[in-house]
């Protein structure tokens, strides 16, 4: 069975994610697994706690930007926030 890819932050970078900040500079992340740009990956902190889920791009020094905070579907949290836009 294979292990889901993981982004895993550095030790104490967890703080602007838990504030609900969706960017994620490439100076926070510990390990990076193998990916293609563009994919969503689960975000951990050091300790291996959940933080949410974020698209990637390794060529950006923003290498990350999340997309939930929590267990969320990706795509029915990308659906509310659009609904929020549109409704107002």
């Amino acid at each position: 069975m294979d292990v889901p890819a993981k982004v895993v932050l550095k030790r104490g970078k967890e703080k602007p994610i838990r504030n609900r900040h969706h960017w994620i500079f490439s100076g926070a992340v510990a390990v990076l697994p193998s990916f293609e740009d563009g994919a969503i990956l689960p975000v951990v902190t050091s300790e291996g706690e959940f933080l949410g889920q974020g698209y990637f791009n390794r060529r950006s020094s923003i290498v990350g930007r999340m997309l939930t905070f929590d267990e969320t579907p990706v795509q029915e949290a990308v659906a509310a926030r659009l609904r929020e836009a549109v409704v107002g």
